[in-house]
């Protein structure tokens, strides 16, 4: 055999090795490429999933993303005669999972007059609780719903799957949250704030089985009065610490401003933390605090809406860590953004892995009608340019009004708006919007011709190989995260790698099975590869 016969050989046999690891690498890397703030046409029509359930009013409220990646969206729906609980599941695609419910959806009328849902959280073993009211006959009691990953609801909690707790007067959940324990904090308001009547902030703590924990408060039960008007808890947050954080607004004289409270564990409230336990911000004229997000720093961003004398729009707050307010974000502590031609109202906060704000809720457009809105702010506040036009997205999805209330992001560089988009002048759908963030989300443009990582077994038990080869020596990270984007471990925190490595990783022994992400940086790439852990 000649001499260039062995040569075209041993080159063809080389690219052929190559491209074997290129194709274990394009089956496990999920590299995002993106248009930020653009519509994701793969979901949905274009981008956008209606679904009509009930005959009238269908309302998302809260999102949340199964471990398999599945979309699961709560609110409430009207059936003819009253309203009750709604979920629905989406595939990643946003076509309804028929293995849910009847046809991916789930009603349930928890009393026979009104009931409505408005978040929606996930256990560890994949069960859903739903947290909102139900109407007794006379007032509306803190309700919650507890289904199994089927849709049925789960006999084990409460009685039947439901459990209702009255305060003797209307009370509303508005949001839930898990502790490290498992135990759920639920809080809203006692009062109803959209009838007159001194309202306040209302919370209870909820063992596994939905039986109330008497630890907390009184009863499980914890009132709190802030204001001499009204005072109304909107969104809940865990801290590591275990403490507990609540936003929402009360009223200093005849107008609201944003409210920010944290409790111990115990229910009592934090007399570290602010002025003894709570902080009351005024932006001038009147404010009203939707949603709040803990950056990794511990620092607080309260998201929401503020009056400028003729129109509402989106604001942001951030805090420090024991409360005060940080004058090193925005404008001495707070960003306000006009968006469209009258009223915006910012509902929902998110935080991209790189540190990054994305904000959504709804804006007035050109025609007096009102579109989901989302807009991007970097770490300190700032418009984020690259984002949308000049960092901002609105999406006109039917001719008549169209709400977001809820976002989430996940963990493959998208996030969702969940809202309502109206048919008629009262007559809504279910609606989800999904958005591509581009490279902006912590996970960018993988470039294989410069560095191939690449890992076996996947789907794996408990541990997997992975192999990389740099073509330098380089300063990297590896971290797990989940299918929200939240960061479990930490494997290798910014430290130096020769080029050729293969390492062990071992996972701890509760993570549930799922999809999970590995994300990988160097100094000039961040790859995101995709794992199924199983039983």
């Amino acid at each position: 055999m000649n001499r260039s016969l062995i040569v075209r050989k041993s080159i063809i046999m080389k690219v052929l090795q190559e491209l074997f690891v290129l194709i274990i690498c394009c089956f496990s890397i999920e590299i995002l490429y993106a248009q930020p703030g653009t519509l994701d046409k793969s979901f949905g029509d274009n981008g956008i999933a209606l679904t009509k359930i009930g005959p009238r009013d269908n309302s998302i409220f809260s999102l949340a993303i199964q471990q398999d990646a599945k979309i699961i969206s709560a609110g409430g729906i009207y059936n003819g005669s009253n309203y009750e609980f709604a979920l629905a599941r989406y595939d990643t695609n946003g076509v309804l999972d028929q293995g849910f419910g009847l046809n991916g959806i789930v009603t349930t009328n928890i009393s026979p007059r009104d009931n409505c849902a408005f978040s929606i959280i996930i256990q560890a073993d994949g069960k859903l609780v739903l947290a909102g009211y139900a109407f007794n006959g006379s007032y509306y009691d803190f309700a919650l719903a507890r289904y199994n990953n089927n849709g049925s609801l789960d006999s084990t909690f409460g009685l039947n799957g439901i459990v209702i707790t009255s305060f003797g007067k209307t009370s509303i959940i508005y949001s839930s949250a898990f502790e490290s324990d498992g135990k759920i904090i639920a809080v809203g308001c006692l009062g109803s704030p959209y009838s007159p009547g001194k309202n306040i902030f209302a919370l209870c703590r909820y063992n596994i089985d939905g039986h109330l924990d008497e630890t907390f408060g009184t009863g499980g039960k914890v009132l709190t009065e802030l204001g001499s008007v009204d005072d109304v808890a909107k969104s809940v947050k865990i801290r590591k610490n275990g403490k507990i954080v609540v936003c929402g607004w009360s009223y200093k004289g005849l107008e609201p401003n944003f409210a920010l409270v944290q409790y111990n564990y115990d229910g009592t409230l934090d007399e570290t933390f602010g002025n003894e336990g709570s902080i009351v911000t005024s932006i001038p004229l009147t404010s009203s605090a939707w949603s709040l997000a803990i950056q990794n720093n511990e620092k607080i961003i309260v998201v929401g809406d503020s009056y400028d004398g003729l129109h509402e729009n989106f604001t942001l707050v951030r805090y420090n860590s024991n409360g005060a307010i940080d004058t090193l974000f925005g404008s001495k502590g707070s960003v306000v953004t006009k968006i469209g031609q009258g009223d915006n109202s910012a509902r929902a906060v998110n935080l991209q892995l790189d540190g990054k704000i994305l904000v959504s809720g709804y804006s007035l457009d050109s025609n007096l009608k009102k579109d989901f809105a989302l807009v991007r702010y970097d770490s300190i506040g700032n418009l984020d340019e690259s984002f949308g036009l000049k960092g901002i997205v609105t999406t006109n999805i039917t001719p008549f009004d169209d709400l977001g209330y809820s976002s989430i992001i996940q963990a493959n560089g998208k996030i969702i708006i969940g809202g309502e988009a109206f048919y008629n002048d009262s007559c809504s759908y279910f609606t989800l919007a999904q958005y591509l963030l581009g490279f902006n989300t912590g996970i960018i443009e993988a470039n294989l011709s410069k560095n191939v990582f690449y890992i076996y077994p996947n789907p794996f038990y408990d541990r997997i190989t992975l192999k990389y080869n740099l073509t330098t020596d380089s300063c990297i990270y590896i971290k797990l995260i989940d299918i929200q984007g939240k960061v479990l471990n930490t494997f290798i925190d910014n430290q130096i790698q020769r080029r050729d490595q293969s390492m062990k990783l071992i996972f701890n022994k509760d993570l549930a099975a799922g999809f999970y992400y590995l994300i990988m940086s160097t100094e000039n790439q961040t790859v995101s590869i995709k794992i199924i852990k199983v039983n």
